[in-house]
């Protein structure tokens, strides 16, 4: 792939600071509990859903890898990447809107960054009847991240994945 075209295209279409591109910085944003293989070549923190499409489009067939994290908290006890890393992540920690929620129901629309913290705050300041399950990692977890995952939960609705009704996905 041709790295400068792909930053310049990059730059275009991400908001500046959004870029993460030096070795120094990849590294310390990749800190883990785990050993890993490799760093990633580029971090994009997109902050909004444009910005995240604006992106995957950008690096569709340059051939490099790409993982998206919520929060990086379901992985190695709090790593944000994996043991082998992709040549892109996208860290979707920003998206944290909960967009709507159905009390009749208790259905949540939620952006990738929200965090288990964030629900149980937002179902409490609504007196909701709802709550998240209790996970066995930590409360700033993303929630769709620990969904795809296959998190562990416990109590009523402790399976997330049967409770999942719509996913958006953004594909090249």
């Amino acid at each position: 792939f041709a790295r400068d075209a792909l930053i310049n295209a990059l730059a275009t279409r991400i908001a500046p600071g959004r870029l993460i591109l030096e070795t120094s910085a990849l590294a310390q944003w990749a800190a883990t509990t785990h050993p890993v293989s490799s760093l990633p070549q580029i971090v994009i923190v997109p902050g909004d859903r444009a910005q995240t499409i604006a992106a995957v489009r950008a690096l569709a067939g340059s051939g490099l890898s790409i993982s998206a994290i919520g929060r990086g908290m379901n992985i190695g006890l709090g790593g944000r990447i994996g043991p082998t890393s992709a040549d892109v992540v996208l860290d979707l920690n920003e998206l944290r809107v909960i967009r709507s929620y159905d009390s009749v129901f208790g259905v949540l629309d939620v952006e990738p960054g929200v965090s288990f913290h964030d629900v149980h705050e937002f179902l409490r300041a609504r007196q909701s009847r709802f709550f998240a399950p209790a996970i066995g990692g930590p409360a700033d977890a993303s929630l769709i991240g620990n969904l795809l995952q296959r998190g562990e939960g416990c109590g009523p609705g402790g399976d997330r994945l049967a409770g999942l009704i719509e996913l958006e996905a953004v594909t090249p």
